[in-house]
């Protein structure tokens, strides 16, 4: 293979990246806050209970579960 093909390929394969950065951002954003959501109630919950310690697990579970599917674009 030549170095002008590979070269030709490098540059259609970082455009085509190019096109799925801002998604991959957007994404990325989304789950970061998403965990800093979870972190911030886990935090709160300690310093100040507002639910029995036995609902804590489903509490994070059902946030966990709603930022996996979004991020999985079963919700929009």
């Amino acid at each position: 293979m030549s170095r002008d093909c590979e070269c030709a390929r490098l540059r259609a394969e970082v455009l085509r990246l190019g096109r799925h950065n801002e998604f991959l951002r957007r994404l990325v954003a989304h789950l970061l806050g998403g965990v800093r959501s979870i972190i911030t109630f886990l935090q709160a919950e300690q310093e100040q209970p507002t639910m029995r310690g036995r609902d804590l697990a489903p509490a994070v579970t059902a946030r966990l579960t709603y930022i996996a599917e979004h991020a999985e674009g079963q919700r929009i």
